[in-house]
């Protein structure tokens, strides 16, 4: 197996099935377009670049998915697109040609529908929020996000810069609301990252229900697991972290 390490300042071709981001990597549309793979580490969003603008449409957490479309013959990512290591993280690719099988379709179209429910929750809320609102349902997103393949939460390691890569702001401006939730009591400062120390009152100032996240994460994580497992994605042990030398 080769590990192929990618920094966005040189070029870089895959060689294997292993590739190493870490923060702040970039994996261009042209390239990421016919991949399918697995994220086994770290937190990867797909970012689009609209009127100057840079927001997460979408974000790979630790054993999501990347690409599942292609699969259906379908560009992995949309144009204007491109996906970025918010953490540092270990994406395994599918080595070789996807052949034509029925399972394999019937799994991938599991996967794309519920992954379109998902997103389409979060773009429903998104379309009503503020961009405080916005922080706040990223908070409680992330902290459902397993950052390492351990039984960490995203918020841990995250720093501001991702955050406002999220939501499409300034490091600035995303530390205004940060300050004003800590105010409020709604989170705190933990070892260099965050801590949800109010998820009620987080959740009803972004109208962001746990149990409808929850049921919803939980439907698009399940038929994931089916797809990779049939297609071999699944690591044979637990994946190591990578060493992280971001600050919050």
């Amino acid at each position: 197996m080769t590990i192929a390490w990618h920094r966005e300042s040189r070029a870089c071709s895959l060689r294997g099935e292993v590739e190493i981001l870490l923060r702040g990597d970039h994996i261009s549309a042209n390239r990421a377009a016919s991949r399918f793979g697995r994220v086994e580490t770290g937190l990867v969003a797909e970012v689009r670049v609209q009127d100057e603008r840079q927001f997460a449409v979408h974000v790979h957490r630790a054993g999501d998915l990347i690409g599942e479309g292609v699969v259906l013959g379908e560009p992995a990512l949309m144009a204007g697109s491109h996906l970025e290591a918010l953490l540092p993280s270990r994406v395994r690719w599918h080595d070789g040609p996807m052949e034509p099988d029925p399972t394999l379709t019937a799994l991938a179209l599991g996967v794309l529908a519920a992954r379109t429910r998902h997103q389409h929750d979060m773009a429903t809320r998104r379309r009503l929020q503020s961009r405080p609102q916005q922080v706040a349902d990223w908070l409680l997103e992330l902290q459902d996000c397993t950052a390492w393949g351990l039984p960490e939460d995203a918020l841990s390691h995250l720093t501001r810069q991702g955050l406002g890569t999220l939501v499409g702001s300034t490091r600035s401006s995303v530390s205004a609301i940060l300050g004003r939730f800590e105010q409020l009591g709604w989170i705190s400062r933990a070892e260099g990252g965050l801590l949800i120390t109010d998820e009620l009152a987080l959740a009803t100032y972004a109208g962001n229900s746990a149990a409808a996240r929850h049921q919803i994460a939980g439907q698009l994580r399940r038929s994931q697991d089916a797809l990779a497992a049939y297609a071999g994605l699944l690591p044979p042990q637990a994946p190591t972290a990578i060493e992280d030398d971001g600050a919050w």
